[in-house]
């Protein structure tokens, strides 16, 4: 789950879920992921609604975001390396 919050950070406005792509995990060190190797394909992002169970509900219409590629390889906590990335969103 992914979510977009507005210009302030105070409140989220939009929810995605992942509706299509692949996550590959190549390498991990077991320890806090300090050292990891992974690769996002052609990832697929869809606006969903939340109801008050955590169910999720595609929005007829809504925002998409698509990824092409993503890779990193190596990945410290709160910070990452990206290479390749491309995203689209529409």
């Amino acid at each position: 789950m992914i979510y977009k919050r507005d210009e302030a950070h105070q409140h989220i406005i939009k929810h995605f879920f992942q509706e299509k792509g692949t996550l590959k995990i190549k390498q991990s060190n077991e320890i806090c992921n300090k050292q990891t190797e992974v690769e996002i394909k052609k990832l697929k992002l869809v606006e969903v609604d939340i109801d008050e169970e955590n169910n999720s509900t595609k929005v007829t219409d809504g925002e998409c975001i698509e990824v092409e590629s993503i890779y990193w390889d190596t990945m410290y906590l709160d910070k990452y390396k990206v290479k390749n990335n491309k995203v689209k969103s529409y």
